[in-house]
């Protein structure tokens, strides 16, 4: 199996982000090859506003949902 160049791959991931700004079900499935292509473990989309010390988690993959509480 031939795998894509860096760009090529990271410009279809580019598109896979603004296609989930406009949906967001599609989150779940981009997050892990984002997660993939830079070589993490785990990634998350969240929000914090300031000051509140908390974040809101709107997806995630890698991690454990009991360690996510």
């Amino acid at each position: 199996m031939l795998l894509a160049d860096p760009e090529t791959e990271l410009s279809g991931l580019i598109g896979r982000i603004y296609d989930a700004a406009l949906d967001p079900g599609l989150w779940s499935a981009i997050l892990p090859a984002l997660t993939g292509y830079v070589g993490g473990q785990a990634s998350a989309l969240l929000a914090k506003t300031l000051p509140d010390p908390t974040a809101s988690m709107f997806y995630y993959c890698g991690v454990s949902p009991d360690y996510m509480q």
